[in-house]
Formats: C-alpha cells, structure tokens, sequence
C-alpha cells in the first residue's frame, strides 16, 4: 500500500524554535510510561491507568492520548493524530472526534471546567499540563479510612 499522499510540514503549531519531533513510530521496548496528574499511558500497551486501577479506553484513544502526551503541551495538528493512529487507513475526523470525547470522558472531564484535553478549532489538540515521562509507577495517595 502507498503511503498517504497528505503531509503536513510541521507537526504541531505553532512550531516552537528548536522543539523535539515526536518518535516516528508507537512506543518501543524501552520507552518509559507517559504520566499526567493519577494517570499513566503504559508504553508497552494500550492501556490507561488512574494509580493501578485501569481506565476502560479503546486502543485507538490510548494511541491518539499517547501521542498527546508525547508532544509534551504542544498543540498536535488533526492530521498528524490521523496519520499516526490510523495508518494507511482513510478515515474521517468525526473518528478523531469520537476518540478525543472518549479519552475526556475517561480522564473525568466535563462540559463546564477546563480539562485535559484543550481543543484548537481547525488545528489539532494539547495535552495539558505537559506530562512527564516515567520509568516508575504513580503513588496512590494514602487514604484516612480504612477498610473493614
């Protein structure tokens, strides 16, 4: 199959002076998990997790959330989140839609405060706050109660 046609110069925007590009690929054997506030992107897989609990997110939303928090608070282009999630497949952006409203429904967002996910009409999508990369695992906080 030929790749697409459709290429973007830059991948995010603005193009900041001297940023990282994101990794050509999905994770690697050795990359650490993306983590963001209680939540943790696994690298090896498709999976979210709040603390050690996971978070039911289709793979396809784990991918585009990975690639959010990969470009570390800068604004990823449309395309790009396409280009990188649905490979060689044409696909409309209503999927990229449907994936954005799963991840915010699955990080806790609502309708009335700033979330997560931040949306640049016509352009792409932020992660906020920009996540930092780690090889271990959250702390859960501890709890005053305890069980019976």
């Amino acid at each position: 199959m030929t790749s697409k046609a459709r290429r973007e110069p830059s991948a995010f925007f603005p193009p900041a002076a001297g940023a990282s590009t994101l990794p050509a690929s999905l994770p690697s054997a050795g990359a650490p998990d993306l983590q963001f506030g209680e939540f943790r992107v696994a690298a090896q897989v498709d999976l979210l997790f709040r603390f050690e609990t996971v978070v039911p997110l289709e793979p396809r939303a784990v991918q585009v959330l990975r690639t959010l928090a990969q470009a570390r608070g800068q604004v990823v282009r449309k395309g790009l989140l396409l280009d990188r999630v649905w490979p060689d497949t044409f696909v409309t952006e209503g999927v990229l839609k449907k994936a954005i409203s799963q991840i915010r429904r699955a990080l806790g967002e609502d309708a009335k405060g700033l979330g997560w996910i931040e949306t640049f009409h016509r352009r792409g999508y932020r992660l906020r706050p920009a996540p930092s990369a780690t090889a271990r695992r959250p702390e859960r906080p501890s709890s005053s109660r305890t069980s019976a």
